[in-house]
């Protein structure tokens, strides 16, 4: 069985697969992540969001059961970002996921592991559809053995996944790099071909994208992105509209506790397919005005179901550091 499954244990996407790669619409994004929102300008930019991650087990003969983690994200700017003998000034995207628990097997076995997740993303600016130049991922994965006993429950992948695009958008280049296990050691590179029409994101940068939507608009959430599991271009989209409401908020904002009532917008998302699976729920602080947007429209919220319906885990946030952009 090929590592490529579990790139989405992790993963914030690929989050609804459609009828393959193209017939999107171009996406506006608006620069929802600053407090001033009518004009971008990434030089100075430097946020950090601090997550509790929590899991709810479903259960059964074998299980698995995850301490409370911790996910960070961190968001600069590079104004001297290199690539193809080229300079641009881009947003880097690094995020960092922790995991500590065990699986058990009929309640006779036990076993205990550490999981972690290291991600960044380049991409340019709001006003250039945030197009993606280059994403590196490390992942070490736990994940169930393929028939699960009592002497051997799991499997542990180890590799990084690195991901360089054309400047045209018209292909990327890809280098799986697999440390373990070691029947499937080795380094894979290829080329992707992808659609040049509509918006295309790095699967690295989709949660964060979602924040410069309108949530108001009733037109569909839809662009293209690479699945990892394929190594494909696949098209990405909504469900459903997105719909607001208010919602009670408890976290840290530059340090001081911040208890209030704010407008939300929830995005749920599922593989539109045949059989589509669990949605998945990622709830956005609503933006206040274009002049004063308290919250920068910060992602509060997301649930991602874990492989083979062992569980789903809830990412809570508990900490915001915004500068004053």
């Amino acid at each position: 069985m090929k590592p490529k499954r579990f790139f989405s244990l992790f993963a914030l996407a690929p989050l609804a697969l459609l009828a393959g790669c193209g017939g999107t619409i171009s996406l506006s994004f608006s620069p929802n992540w600053y407090a001033k929102t009518t004009s971008e300008n990434i030089t100075g930019t430097e946020e950090h969001l601090v997550y509790d991650v929590s899991f709810k087990s479903s259960g059964g003969d074998y299980a698995v059961e995850y301490d409370a983690g911790t996910y960070e994200t961190t968001l600069t700017d590079d104004p001297s970002f290199s690539m193809n003998g080229k300079t641009y000034a881009v947003y880097h995207l690094h995020t960092e996921l922790s995991l500590t628990g065990r699986y058990f097997y009929k309640t006779e076995a036990e076993e205990a592991f550490e999981d972690s997740m290291i991600s960044d993303v380049w991409f340019l600016s709001a006003g250039t559809s945030l197009q993606p130049l280059r994403s590196e991922k490390y992942i070490h994965s736990t994940v169930p053995a393929v028939e699960p006993s009592l002497e051997k429950l799991t499997r542990t992948f180890e590799y990084t996944y690195n991901v360089t695009y054309a400047e045209d958008r018209s292909s990327a280049e890809y280098t799986l790099d697999i440390a373990a296990p070691e029947e499937n050691k080795g380094k894979t590179q290829d080329t992707i071909e992808l659609e040049t029409d509509g918006t295309f994101l790095d699967n690295e940068e989709i949660a964060f994208a979602l924040r410069g939507i309108d949530y108001a608009s009733s037109s569909p959430i839809t662009f293209n992105t690479i699945d990892p599991q394929t190594n494909r271009c696949i098209g990405v989209g909504t469900a459903s509209t997105p719909t607001t409401q208010q919602e009670a908020i408890s976290l840290l904002i530059n340090g001081e506790k911040v208890e209030d009532t704010i407008t939300t917008a929830h995005v749920e998302l599922r593989y539109s397919t045949t059989n589509p699976g669990p949605t998945r729920l990622f709830v956005y602080a609503a933006k206040t005005s274009d002049n004063d947007n308290r919250f920068r429209n910060v992602l509060l919220r997301f649930e991602n179901p874990m492989i083979q319906s062992l569980g789903t885990f809830t990412y809570t946030l508990k900490e915001a550091t915004f500068n004053d952009k």
